[in-house]
């Protein structure tokens, strides 16, 4: 699972990291992955 947040949610970023989401950078997303104007950082966590 992707997701994409601002550099401007600490609490939202905070969460993520302490549940197993990696920062990915957005080089990296998929060219299909929808961006939003706004985001510009970005997660990805492997669900079983």
């Amino acid at each position: 699972m992707l997701l994409g947040t601002t550099d401007k949610f600490l609490a939202a970023h905070r969460f993520y990291e302490k549940n197993g989401f990696r920062t990915v950078p957005p080089e990296d997303l998929p060219p299909e992955f929808p961006r939003m104007a706004v985001d510009t950082r970005f997660y990805a966590i492997t669900l079983l």
